[in-house]
């Protein structure tokens, strides 16, 4: 089936500051374009059906849940990156994803085996998780709205079906869902929350498993009552789908299973009773599909002999880009060269003259990755800077701490300005918390450890994992990497494999060695603690919630917040509980500890500091939206991001009340670092940003490619960030 068709006389030529270049399909609501963004970066764009554009209340509707979508911030969704709902008609554009829908590849190469429909699962209910936790309901769930790449599946048109109720559509009795995918709760109008996605979870999942619905074909009335009243037809779903399906199916919504629950049992029965990999590492490359699936997957993303989009202008390269466009920078954006019709062989390397400007750089980028450079495999440096650099960062790879660290040296920047980019590496996979080694810059993307001239950016070494890997964490003359359920010691001169010990199913990145010991958490619950220099288990904590980031330890004690809506504290020699304490979510990310006391962030809207010694709290404050990210405490003051409210927070550390805040244009989902009076940071825009620590206000902003991923590393010259396609050297 062909991925692009024409354009036709009556389809627009530009939406918003999008340029279309072909048509992708069309749905209940409205058409989908191919869209190029000023920047070059290949969008979805869904223009909606005139006559929604003349009902007011589907507007208003239609606005608010764009909102929300755009908080969705899950690896397994295709991120909402605009929209205009004031557009004659009203529109929203998502990153485009170069897949084949589920119903394109079960129709063309019928039902999935066991493996794939589990891993397939275990990323769909990740994606629903994600989404849920932004406040959305995605309503509309089904096999044409699961696109299915080499790394995993995607969950598109999330966010928009709930603003189509109660408008002209509703009222001529078209029904916003589809018939056999639709919960029984959405078909007798009863309330609808989240476990009616879990129910067209199911249904989706038995689909990809049988090929059809698992309440059978026929009029569509017909499908309604037997969703309503009749049990779902599972006779064909292999074991162990089938009782998970069941459940997920229940008539009543109270007894369908959470979305952590799922994620975790998914992931579980696909390691088939051996060693178990996680959500990432079951979906690490196209060999979690069969492989006629695979193949086809490949011609949709632009491979030779793939489906080419029928017109010329600039279509073909946009093919491998995936990700989400962001926002313009506040000047002018650089010029894009045009772009040919196959992608161009990679730029050589060109050392800018001293003094080349922020925009210069970012010009040269551009015009390189609009000409194919983003399909490169491995990295290539764009711009050099002198060598140099030496110490330890300390956390650089973990966040959650200020001045107090180790000092690195930096770079010589002589001839460039703060806030300019001394150099950037393009990579296949997202960077995330690249960590400075003496003078060496470490990191990982695609399943392998670079360490690299932290001046210039010229790789050193390299090692291949099997699996993919978190952020490396510095050990001194050790790197230790968490690769989907193994931790594994590098030699961080050499990079040669010192240990490696299979953990338990997805793991966090470790703590940085305390008193010889490693600590992990785990998805499935669980806290361990590993000798540092054998990789030998010590202990074992049971929490037995999903556990989303890493433990922390400080003075004997090891601290680590869960989605138990609990901080616990457990005695670093034995791994006894020493006391817990309540909040009223989830704990998303690492607690931080300072002076004696444990600040941490939670989904109730509230950062709570607590006596270390004996969990009770200090204080607490409430904000106005979700605190996802980690906190980082420096010079008495607490620093977070708060992802509903789109700012950074700074509270004083002894009582709780808020000295500024300062408002960015997308999330701040990751720790900031703090260094010398100035606080550094990035959000989902691209932004990376550099504010004064006292004060609040923007000292530079330097815009990158994609979304900032993870905590900035510092050195005396120069801030080290890594974002969704590569690692940027940005002078401080």
């Amino acid at each position: 089936m062909a991925r692009f068709t024409v354009l036709e006389s009556s389809d627009p030529q530009q939406v918003g500051q999008y340029q279309i270049a072909a048509r992708l399909g069309a749905g209940g609501m409205g058409r989908v374009y191919l869209g190029r963004s000023p920047s070059g970066r290949a969008v979805a764009v869904k223009v909606m059906r005139p006559e929604l554009a003349e009902d007011a209340g589907f507007r208003q509707r239609f606005a608010r849940e764009v909102a929300a979508a755009r908080r969705v911030t899950g690896f397994f969704t295709a991120a909402v990156v605009d929209a205009d709902p004031d557009a004659s008609p009203p529109w929203l554009a998502t990153a485009y994803v170069p897949g084949m829908s589920l119903q394109e590849a079960v129709g063309a190469h019928g039902p999935l085996p066991a493996q794939s429909v589990l891993a397939l699962g275990a990323g769909l209910a990740e994606a629903l998780d994600a989404i849920h936790r932004a406040g959305v309901i995605h309503r509309d769930l089904k096999p044409s709205n699961v696109l299915l790449t080499g790394d995993g599946p995607r969950v598109i048109d999330f966010g928009i079906s709930v603003a189509a109720d109660a408008t002209a559509l509703t009222q001529t009795g078209a029904a916003i869902g589809t018939p056999g995918f639709m919960s029984p709760e959405q078909l007798r109008d009863l309330p609808v929350g989240f476990a009616s996605d879990t129910f067209a979870l199911g249904a989706v999942l038995a689909f990809a498993a049988t090929g059809g619905s698992p309440f059978g074909t026929g009029a569509t009335h017909a499908l309604h009552y037997r969703v309503v009243h009749e049990q779902p037809r599972l006779g064909e779903v292999p074991e162990p789908l089938r009782d998970l399906l069941a459940r997920c199916l229940e008539k009543d919504p109270e007894h369908r299973p959470a979305d952590a629950a799922l994620i975790s049992e998914l992931a579980r029965a696909a390691g088939g009773g051996q060693e178990q990999e996680g959500v990432a590492g079951l979906l690490s490359g196209a060999d979690w599909l069969p492989p006629a699936v695979a193949a086809a997957i490949v011609d949709h993303e632009g491979e030779p002999g793939g489906a080419h989009p029928p017109t010329e202008a600039g279509v073909h390269a946009l093919r491998t880009q995936t990700a989400a466009a962001p926002p313009p920078p506040p000047a002018a954006p650089p010029s894009v060269p045009s772009v040919p019709s196959v992608p161009a062989p990679p730029a050589p390397f060109v050392a800018p003259s001293a003094g080349r400007t922020r925009r210069q750089a970012l010009t040269a980028i551009v015009g390189l990755a609009a000409a194919g450079g983003a399909a490169v495999a491995g990295w290539r440096v764009f711009g050099a800077g002198s060598k140099g650099g030496e110490d330890d960062p300390g956390t650089a790879g973990t966040g959650g701490t200020g001045d107090k660290e180790p000092r690195a040296e930096g770079p010589d920047v002589s001839g460039y300005s703060a806030g300019e980019v001394l150099w950037t590496i393009e990579t296949a996979e997202a960077v995330v918390s690249p960590v400075i080694v003496g003078d060496s810059l470490c990191f990982v993307s695609d399943r392998t450890v670079y360490s690299v001239d932290a001046g210039t950016g010229n790789e050193r070494w390299s090692h291949r994992l099997d699996r993919r890997a978190g952020p490396p964490i510095s050990g001194g003359d050790t790197l230790y990497c968490s690769n989907s359920g193994k931790l594994t010691a590098l030699a961080s001169e050499t990079g040669k494999q010192r240990w490696s010990v299979a953990v338990d199913e997805r793991i966090s990145p470790p703590t940085r060695p305390a008193d010889g010991t490693l600590y992990v958490a785990s998805t499935n619950g669980q806290v361990y603690a590993y000798a540092a220099d054998t990789g030998a288990e010590r202990w074992v904590y049971e929490i037995g919630e999903w556990i989303n980031s890493s433990p922390v330890v400080a003075d004997g004690t090891v601290f680590v917040g869960g989605y138990d809506r609990n901080v616990h504290a457990i005695d670093a020699a034995t791994g006894d509980r020493r006391w817990i304490f309540p909040t009223k979510a989830a704990v998303q990310d690492r607690p931080v500890v300072a002076d004696g006391t444990v600040y941490v962030g939670a989904a109730d809207e509230s950062f709570y500091a607590l006596d270390a010694a004996t969990g009770k709290q200090r204080w607490v404050h409430r904000t106005n939206g979700d605190v996802l990210a980690a906190v980082t405490v420096a010079d008495g003051t607490v620093y977070s991001g708060s992802r509903k409210e789109r700012v950074v927070y700074a509270i004083d550390a002894a009582t709780g009340r808020q000295r500024w805040t300062f408002t960015t244009r997308a999330f701040v989902m990751e720790a900031v670092r703090v260094q010398d009076g100035t606080v550094y940071g990035g959000s989902f825009d691209g932004t990376l940003f550099a504010l004064d620590a006292t004060t609040g206000k923007l000292i530079w902003s330097t815009p990158t490619w994609e979304r900032i991923s993870g905590v900035p590393a510092v050195a005396d010259t120069v801030v080290y960030s890594g974002s969704r396609k590569g690692v940027h050297a940005v002078v401080r």
